[in-house]
């Protein structure tokens, strides 16, 4: 039975996050996980997907885990990963006197 996993200085990609969230639903074992100085960046969505699934898994009890993505701790405040920016107002210009 794997209970900590060491993770830690790899170049795991935006698939492999999402598989280790996929694990993580079901996994009943794991205790510990390390994730720190990835050596590649993945995207956001995967980021969700993997805070979603540790918010949902009973049995982690130590995570090392850097994400760039600052609602990913949050991801029902922000349902959709990659929102269009709103454009900025346009300024009216003043006549010239």
């Amino acid at each position: 039975m794997l209970t900590s996993l060491n993770l830690e200085s790899n170049s795991i990609s935006s698939n492999g996050v999402e598989a280790l969230a996929s694990a993580l639903t079901t996994n009943a074992s794991l205790q510990e996980l390390k994730l720190t100085h990835q050596h590649m960046a993945c995207s956001q969505a995967a980021e969700f997907k993997l805070a979603a699934a540790i918010a949902t898994n009973s049995t982690l009890v130590r995570l090392g885990l850097e994400v760039r993505a600052t609602n990913a701790r949050h991801p029902d405040l922000n349902p959709n990963p990659n929102p269009s920016p709103k454009p900025k107002p346009k300024r009216k210009s003043k006549p010239k006197p």
